[in-house]
């Protein structure tokens, strides 16, 4: 039988580290299931720039946009500057439109990924343009939440999700199938789904935190969510 951990976020510290009273010595590990709750905002404080001869900056203040409030709050930063750019989402083609009547400018969103696919957009826009619409449609919150940790990986059952270091310890992968501030209750109901071939020895201190895609952390407000792990030594098989 497989060693069960119930892990709380109430028991990680502020990195997501827990350390256990003993040792644990593992070669198999399964996320068995997840509680939670959806009380992130689908857009977190996030910086924009663009530069039209001159670079400015806004920070969006975090909270849960539509389209098209994302795009009239862009738009409200902007005309700060100049009263000529326009930031117009389209209901018809699901894409972001923002221009300016003059201007020549660039897009860039650095590290802020969220906020960018937000917008439609999967890099930064180092063109200088009068107008930049989107390649892609607006999609604002989360697909899926995942659970990255620390444990090393010898045989990974969730593929990277790109090369980046940060996506490399992914150890489940958790729909979003509620609503804003709701609850998810996610439950492996299968023996292979998110089951990872591992080599722990003699390890108590480990690293667990809820992200996103792209490895940013997910701020949940203060709102604690929780997992089970189910650990396997060599002589307890893989059940």
């Amino acid at each position: 039988m497989p060693t069960e951990l119930y892990i709380s976020s109430d028991d990680l510290d502020a990195s997501g580290q827990i350390t256990f009273d003993r040792p644990l010595h593992f070669e198999w590990m399964r996320v068995q299931s997840a509680i939670i709750p959806t009380t992130y905002y689908n857009i977190p404080e996030s910086t924009f720039i663009w530069n039209d001869g001159s670079s400015h900056t806004y920070t969006f203040p975090a909270g849960n946009y539509s389209a098209t409030t994302l795009a009239a709050t862009l738009q409200a930063a902007m005309q700060n500057v100049s009263a000529q750019y326009v930031c117009a989402y389209s209901s018809t083609t699901g894409k972001m439109t923002v221009s300016h009547t003059i201007f020549l400018f660039t897009l860039t969103w650095g590290a802020f990924t969220t906020l960018r696919r937000a917008m439609g957009f999967s890099e930064d826009v180092t063109s200088s343009l009068q107008s930049h619409t989107s390649p892609y449609v607006c999609v604002l919150g989360y697909d899926y939440l995942y659970i990255s940790s620390d444990i090393p990986l010898l045989r990974p059952h969730l593929r990277p999700l790109s090369s980046l270091a940060s996506e490399q310890s992914m150890i489940a992968q958790i729909p979003v199938n509620v609503n804003t501030f709701s609850v998810i209750n996610w439950e492996n109901l299968s023996q292979d789904i998110f089951t990872h071939r591992v080599d722990v020895k003699g390890k108590n201190t480990f690293r667990f935190v809820l992200v996103s895609r792209g490895g940013v952390a997910v701020d949940l407000n203060g709102a604690s969510w929780s997992f089970r792990l189910q650990l396997w030594g060599p002589e307890e098989g893989r059940g």
